[in-house]
Formats: C-alpha cells, sequence, structure tokens
C-alpha cells in the first residue's frame, strides 16, 4: 500500500504524468499529421481538456495498478516469485489497460462517432492504454519499493536504537557505583587481613568486568559462559556477605551449551540479594536448575523491612532483549513464599 504520508506526492506525480502524456499525444498527433494544431492557443485548449480528461480517467487505471501491486508485494514477493510474479503483472496490466482503453473509447465513441470505426480504434487505444499502464505499474513497483525500502530502513534504526538503549541500561546496571563502592571497601578490610583472599577477590572483581565489557554487545552467550561468570560475581558476594547466602546449583552438561542473554543471571542473584534478608543464621538460598529447556532461578522470599527502591527496570530490559532474540519470553513469578524466575535456553 501507499502509505497516507505519500498520498499528496503521489498525486501530484499522477498529474504531472496526466498532463505529460496530454502533451506528448497532442505532439504526436501533430507531427504525424492525424490531427494538426492550428496554434499555440489550439495547443493550450487541447492540452487542458485532454489533462482534465487523464485526471478522471486516470484513477481507473491507477487504483486497480495500486491494489493489484500492493496484493503481489504481499502474495507473490520478489525475492521468491520473481518470474511469476513478472508475468502475472504483464498478464493483468493488459487486461486492466485493455478494459479501461476498450471502455473509454466506446464511451468517447457514442459522444463523437470515430471515422476509422469501432473495432480498429479499441484495438489501438487498448494498445496505447497498455503501454502507459505498463510505465503506470513500473512507476508504482518503484514507488511502493522506494517506501517499503525506507521504512524497513527506519524499523532497522529503531530497533537498533532500541538494543543500544537496553545495552546502555544493562552496562549501566553492571557498572553500578554502589557494587563498585562496596567492593573496592571489602578490598581494603582484605588486603590488611588475608593478603591470599584479597588476591582471589581482586582476580574475581576483574573477571566480572571483563565479562561485562566482553559480551555487552552480545545478543546470546552460552550457559556454561555465564556460570562460570555467575561463580566470580557470588564469589564476590559471598566475601562481603559471609555466610548469609548461598546457592545450589544443579545443571545437567548437556544444558551447558544452551544459551540465553548476558548477565541474565546475574541480574537474578543480584535482585534476591537485593530485596531478602538473610543473615548468617537464617542464609538466603538461591537455587538454580533446570526444568524442561528453561533455566529455574527460585529463592524463598524474605521480604526486608526496609526495602530498596526497585524500579523494575532490569527485568523489563530482560523480557525486551529476550525478545529480540526469541519468541519465548522470561517469566517472573512471585508467590506468598518464593520468587521464580524462568528463563528459555535457546539452543
Amino acid at each position: 500500500m501507499i502509505w497516507k504520508p505519500t498520498f499528496i506526492k503521489f498525486t501530484s506525480i499522477l498529474i504531472a504524468f496526466a498532463t505529460l502524456v496530454q502533451a506528448l499525444i497532442i505532439l504526436y498527433n501533430h507531427f504525424s499529421g492525424y490531427l494538426l494544431l492550428a496554434g499555440m492557443i489550439d495547443f493550450m485548449i487541447r492540452w487542458l481538456i485532454g489533462s482534465v480528461l487523464s485526471l478522471v480517467i486516470l484513477p481507473f487505471f491507477s487504483i486497480p495498478d495500486l491494489y493489484m501491486v500492493s496484493h503481489f508485494n504481499r502474495q507473490l514477493p520478489w525475492e521468491k516469485h520473481w518470474v511469476i510474479r513478472i508475468s502475472l503483472e504483464l498478464i493483468f496490466t493488459v487486461l486492466i489497460a485493455a478494459f479501461g482503453g476498450s471502455l473509454v473509447t466506446i464511451l468517447a465513441h457514442s459522444l463523437s462517432p470515430y471515422r476509422e470505426g469501432l473495432t480498429s480504434m479499441i484495438i489501438t487505444n487498448a494498445l496505447i492504454a497498455s503501454v502507459i499502464n505498463l510505465i503506470i505499474v513500473m512507476f508504482l513497483e518503484a514507488w511502493t519499493w522506494y517506501f517499503a525500502r525506507k521504512k524497513s530502513e527506519n524499523e532497522k534504526e529503531l530497533l537498533q536504537s532500541e538494543l543500544n538503549s537496553m545495552r546502555f541500561e544493562t552496562l549501566k546496571q553492571q557498572i553500578n557505583p554502589h557494587f563498585m563502592f562496596n567492593s573496592l571497601n571489602v578490598l581494603s578490610g582484605l588486603v590488611h587481613r588475608d593478603a591470599n583472599l584479597a588476591e582471589q577477590f581482586i582476580e574475581a572483581f576483574a573477571d566480572v568486568y571483563r565479562y561485562v565489557l566482553e559480551t555487552i554487545e552480545k545478543p546470546l552467550v552460552a550457559l556454561s559462559e555465564e556460570i562460570q561468570f555467575s561463580h566470580a560475581y557470588f564469589f564476590l558476594q559471598q566475601i562481603r556477605h559471609g555466610e548469609g547466602i548461598e546457592w545450589e546449583i544443579d545443571l545437567p552438561a548437556e544444558y551447558m551449551a544452551y544459551h540465553l542473554p548476558p548477565l541474565s543471571l546475574q541480574l537474578l542473584l543480584e535482585n534476591a540479594i537485593k530485596h531478602n534478608a538473610f543473615s548468617p543464621a537464617v542464609p538466603l538460598t538461591i537455587q538454580i536448575g533446570i526444568i524442561g529447556k528453561s533455566l529455574i532461578v527460585s529463592n524463598k522470599l524474605r521480604k526486608k523491612t526496609h526495602l530498596a527502591h526497585s524500579s523494575g527496570v532490569g527485568l523489563a530490559n530482560l523480557k525486551k532483549r529476550y525478545a529480540h532474540i526469541s519468541a519465548q519470553v522470561p517469566d517472573f513469578k512471585l508467590t506468598d513464599h518464593n520468587f521464580i524466575a524462568v528463563l528459555p535456553l535457546i539452543p
């Protein structure tokens, strides 16, 4: 279809086309000796009358042509059916022109009979109409192709902009000033207390941010990579919170080659630690397993008395990231006693 914003341009081009065709027909008739002009005023009168008639007649060609092109764009796209499309378009273009040309010729003959006879004029005008209609169809094909391409480019730009926005939001969440401050604060205490543990902490801290920077542009990573990264991240959290947090992982080896968006698991671990109360006496246990072909991350709810502000951007962002790469979307369930996240794994 021709989109509404281009309708005025399309109509303007049809008007220009109609007036140009009339000028060419009048000049051809004059120089061929078929219908001589008496002068410039005679030319202008015939041109104006012919242009008005063309504008009245042209929609009877252009509207069926537009419908035909739009229908073929949906049912017979050029990439897959170009041979049959060319054949059918030629047939329908000629049929539309022959029908329209014949109808106009019969109408004109009834008003002012042709000297050459009706049959010969129908054939002549049908041929002329076929050539003109072929030009109209070629124009419509170029017109719809141009705007379809422009629409596709705009959609790609919009999609890329949205992806960049999601990546930035994800990166912003990971390079979190609070996480950095807390980690460096823990590290400063470890340096004087346990040099070996401090070294392990530094290595894990570097691994976390290396992974963030290496994967932020990737739509998917292997589950094995995400688990390896999560070990480094959870190690940092365990050093900070001690025995207050723990996790249980039960992941069959055959699922390690499956994929998911990077930093998905880390987001769920961070949310569980952020929103639940825990202590060494009553630790927070995060369970990670597989059901079907989905990664299941769950924990018992023990909401903090003073909850940290949550915008919900992280989980919403994760859903959007999934939507761009898969028909499957994550599911987040909040019951009276548990929070359960279901992340589809992509082969």
